[in-house]
């Protein structure tokens, strides 16, 4: 019964390791994906990129509620994200 247990116990953690494994993987594919800033960005705020909300810190601060941004890169769950030009959104369409 005791090695049944630590079979259990051994499986549960290492498909524990296995998804944080796979959210970290689908967390930094959202480098170069394009949002929009929900707050103000002076250097933290929120933005809107995937559909989902996240914390960012703002390459070159301030980027205005409302502009647009691109990830440049994440940091643990944190995004870092750049005021992009209209040019370059219309360019990712």
């Amino acid at each position: 019964m005791i090695i049944l247990s630590g079979l259990f116990l051994g499986l549960v953690v290492l498909l524990s390791l296995f998804s944080c494994s796979m959210a970290f993987g689908a967390i930094s594919q959202l480098v170069g994906q394009v949002g929009h800033a929900t707050t103000d960005l002076d250097p933290r705020g929120t933005v809107l990129v995937a559909s989902e909300l996240w914390t960012a810190t703002a390459e070159d601060p301030p980027i205005a509620a409302g502009e647009a941004v691109e990830v440049v890169a994440v940091e643990g769950i944190k995004l870092i994200v750049r005021r992009i030009t209209k040019r370059k959104e219309t360019n990712d369409d």
